[in-house]
C-alpha cells in the first residue's frame, strides 16, 4: 500500500494602492472582509490493472512491511496504492504605506486541492471472478477503505488547523519594501509548515492502520482461506499457481 504526496505551493500577488499592518496591527493596514479557506478532495475512480504476474508484483517496492520476516520468501497476488498529491495556492494583498513607505501583507485565501488516484493490482494467474480473485480483492480495498478513513480525518485537521492559523497569523508586517520577497517567503512557509506536518502525522497514522491489515495473522487466515477453500472450486488455477512457484522456486 502506497500514499504519495508531493507538495506544490504557488502564491499570487495581488498590489493595491495605499495602506499596509504592523507587529501589534497597525490601524492603517486592515483586511478586506473574512480570509477564503477552500479545501476541494477529489479521487478519481479506482482502477482495476489485471496483466502483471504474482512474480511481476512480488519484486514492486512497497512500504508493507513483511511480517514472516525479511529472509522469508514471499509473493505478492495483490497490491494496492493510492496516489495522494495536494497543491496549495495562497494569494494575498499587499498594502503600502506613502508617508513610511511601509508594507504590510495579508493573506485573502487558501486553496487546497487534493487528488486521489487508487489503483488496484492482481496477479493475472488469477481469474477474474474467481474465489481467489475475489478474496484477494477484498483485501485490497480493505487497504483503500482504511486510507480513505484515514484520508478523511486528516483533511479535517487541516481545514481546523489552517482555519486557526488565519485567525492568528493571517497580517505581516509593517516592514520596509525592501523586505516585501521575505515576508512572503515566510507566509508561505508558514503556511506549507502547517500543511507538512499535519500530513507528516497523517502518515504514521495510516502506516499503522496499514500494518494491522497486512499482520502475520491476517495473512496466515487468508492463506488459510485461499488452500480450503478457493484451491478446491478452482483446482486449474491452484495447479498453475503451483507450478509457477515451483518453478520460480528452482531459479
Amino acid at each position: 500500500m502506497r500514499l504519495l504526496c508531493p507538495l506544490k505551493f504557488l502564491a499570487f500577488v495581488l498590489l493595491f494602492g495605499f495602506s499596509a499592518q504592523s507587529v501589534q496591527a497597525a490601524s492603517w493596514c486592515k483586511p478586506e472582509g473574512q480570509p477564503v479557506l477552500t479545501i476541494t478532495p477529489k479521487e478519481q475512480q479506482v482502477k482495476y490493472i489485471h496483466d502483471r504476474s504474482f512474480f511481476d508484483l512480488s519484486k514492486v517496492q512497497s512500504d508493507t512491511v513483511n511480517p514472516y520476516g525479511r529472509n522469508q520468501v514471499s509473493h505478492t497476488f495483490g497490491l494496492a496504492h493510492r496516489q495522494f498529491q495536494l497543491d496549495q495556492r495562497v494569494e494575498y494583498k499587499l498594502m503600502t504605506y506613502p508617508r513610511t513607505g511601509e508594507v504590510c501583507l495579508w493573506i485573502d485565501s487558501i486553496d487546497v486541492d487534493i487528488d486521489l488516484e487508487p489503483t488496484i493490482y492482481i496477479a493475472k494467474e488469477y481469474d477474474q471472478g474467481s474465489c481467489h480473485y475475489n478474496h484477494v480483492l477484498a483485501h485490497e480495498q480493505g487497504h483503500l477503505n482504511i486510507d480513505r478513513q484515514v484520508t478523511s480525518k486528516y483533511l479535517g485537521i487541516i481545514q481546523s488547523k489552517l482555519t486557526q492559523f488565519l485567525q492568528q497569523n493571517r497580517i505581516y508586517g509593517p516592514m520596509k519594501r525592501n523586505l516585501q520577497n521575505a515576508l512572503t517567503s515566510k507566509m508561505q512557509r508558514d503556511v506549507s509548515n502547517t500543511i507538512s506536518d499535519i500530513v507528516k502525522a497523517m502518515e504514521k497514522e495510516r502506516a499503522v492502520k496499514q500494518a494491522a491489515i497486512d499482520s502475520l495473522e491476517s495473512y496466515e487466515a487468508t492463506s488459510q482461506y485461499i488452500t480450503d477453500v478457493c484451491d478446491k472450486q478452482h483446482p486449474a488455477i491452484a495447479q498453475r499457481r503451483d507450478k509457477l512457484l515451483k518453478k520460480v522456486h528452482r531459479r
